[in-house]
């Protein structure tokens, strides 16, 4: 017997042969494309949820638009009944609807006169300061125009 003792030959320590080379790099090769196949799946399963949400919240949307909408006309149901029970007047639902509608269109639907911008009401002119010869009020008093509505300055 010989007492120094030999490695033995292990596999992993065993030069490699290009077949085993090329088989590493397949099996490498393999595993990369499972892996892009497990990325493409999981990237349609999410597209698929994100349209499923898309649909789900429009459904809600519409649903939230159909409930206020059936409230409203409710509302306009029973009012109309207090009225025709005489428990509202004409006029008052009158002066509500003057009063609350301001669109154009909605206003032409119960044949209520178009709103007059209030600023072209308002005529505008500028008017001179009077220039003090304090030397103090000429810091507080510069040239500035003043709007003038009605008869009063402001």
């Amino acid at each position: 017997m010989n007492d120094t003792k030999t490695p033995a030959k292990s596999k992993a320590h065993a030069p490699q042969t290009d077949s085993d080379i090329t088989t590493a790099k397949l099996e490498e090769l393999d595993k990369v494309a499972k892996r892009q196949e497990t990325i493409d799946k999981l990237t349609t399963e999410r597209q698929q949820l994100d349209e499923r949400l898309k649909d789900l919240q429009t459904l809600q949307t519409n649903a939230v638009g159909r409930r206020k909408t059936r409230e409203q006309i409710l509302i306009g149901v029973t009012i109309q009944k207090k009225i025709d029970k005489g428990e509202l007047t004409e006029d008052w639902l009158r002066q509500a609807l003057d009063t609350e509608l301001t669109l154009k269109r909605d206003r032409e639907v119960f044949g209520l006169p178009e709103l007059v911008s209030k600023l072209s009401d308002v005529e505008i002119k500028e008017i001179p300061t009077e220039v003090s010869s304090n030397p103090v009020d000429k810091k507080i008093n510069k040239k500035s125009p003043k709007v003038q509505t009605e008869g009063a300055v402001v």
